[in-house]
C-alpha cells in the first residue's frame, strides 16, 4: 500500500534532515526544514512520514486501505463506490423513490451481508435500466408480459422484439451507441461480467442462490454505478 503524498505532510529524509513537503512534482519532492531552508529529495528518500490528521491524504490512505482488504480488485472499487451511495440525498436524484432499498442494499454489502445487498440492488438496477430505456424511447411497456423494443431502435433485430431481463437490456443499450444514457454498460462491466449477472439475476429470482459471495454483491454495486455514470454524463473516462 503506497502512501498518496500531500502538500503539508511532515516527512523525515534519510539524511535526518525534518521538515514539511511544500512541492510535489512526479517522483520528487520539495521540503521546507525548520530553519526556513527548502532540500530536494526524491520520495525514496524519505524514512519516515508524520502525516497530518484530518486531511484529504490521510482518509484517502485509510478508505484505500481498508478497500483493499477484499476479495479481488472489483471488490476493492464496489466498497469505495458504495460509500457515496449511503447518502440518500445523493442517491435520490439519481434513482427517485428507489433510495430506501439502494442505501439498504449498501448497507448489507459494506456489513458483509451480501444476501441482503443482492436482494435489495438487483431490482433496483433492473428496474432503473428498463425506465431509462423506456424515457429514452427505446422500450415500450407492456402491462401484459415482458416490454418490447420501439420501432425506435437502429438495430432491427430488436425491434418490436421483447426484452426479458436486465443483460437483454444492457446488449441492447450497447446497440444504441450515442443515442443512449446506457450504451457504455456493457463495455465497462465486460462480456464476462454481463454473464455473471444474468446468472445471479435468474438463480436470485428463483430462490436458487443460498450461498452469496463478496464477489457477487460487489457486481451488481459496479452495474449500480454504471448506471450513475450514465445519468451524470461520466461515461467518457480517460485515465
Amino acid at each position: 500500500m503506497k502512501y498518496r503524498f500531500a502538500i503539508g505532510d511532515r516527512v523525515i529524509l534519510s539524511c535526518g534532515n525534518v521538515g514539511e513537503i511544500v512541492f510535489i512534482c512526479g517522483g520528487k519532492i520539495e521540503v521546507e526544514l525548520k530553519d526556513g531552508s527548502t532540500k530536494s529529495s526524491d520520495i525514496n528518500g524519505i524514512r519516515k512520514i508524520r502525516s497530518k490528521f484530518f486531511t484529504e491524504s490521510d482518509a484517502w490512505f485509510h478508505a484505500f486501505k481498508w478497500a483493499k482488504e477484499s476479495h479481488c480488485e472489483l471488490c476493492s472499487y464496489a466498497k469505495l463506490y458504495s460509500l457515496e451511495l449511503l447518502d440518500k440525498d445523493f442517491v435520490r436524484p439519481l434513482f427517485p423513490n428507489r433510495e430506501e432499498f439502494i442505501v439498504k442494499g449498501i448497507l448489507g454489502f459494506l456489513n458483509k451481508e451480501y444476501s441482503s445487498c443482492c436482494y435489495h440492488l438487483m431490482p433496483q438496477v433492473e428496474g432503473k435500466f428498463c425506465n431509462m430505456l423506456q424515457q429514452e424511447g427505446f422500450l415500450t411497456s407492456n402491462n401484459k408480459g415482458f416490454p418490447k423494443w420501439s420501432e425506435n431502435h437502429p438495430d432491427e433485430k430488436y425491434r418490436n422484439n421483447q426484452c426479458k431481463n436486465i443483460v437483454e437490456m444492457i446488449k441492447g443499450a450497447q446497440a444504441l451507441e450515442n443515442d443512449s444514457q446506457l450504451s457504455h454498460v456493457y463495455n465497462w462491466l465486460g462480456k464476462e461480467n454481463v454473464e455473471c449477472l444474468r446468472r445471479l439475476r435468474n438463480k436470485l429470482l428463483h430462490g436458487q442462490l443460498v450461498n452469496i459471495e463478496m464477489h457477487d454483491a460487489a457486481l451488481i454495486i459496479m452495474a449500480l454505478q454504471s448506471i450513475s455514470h450514465g445519468i451524470d454524463g461520466e461515461t467518457e473516462i480517460t485515465e
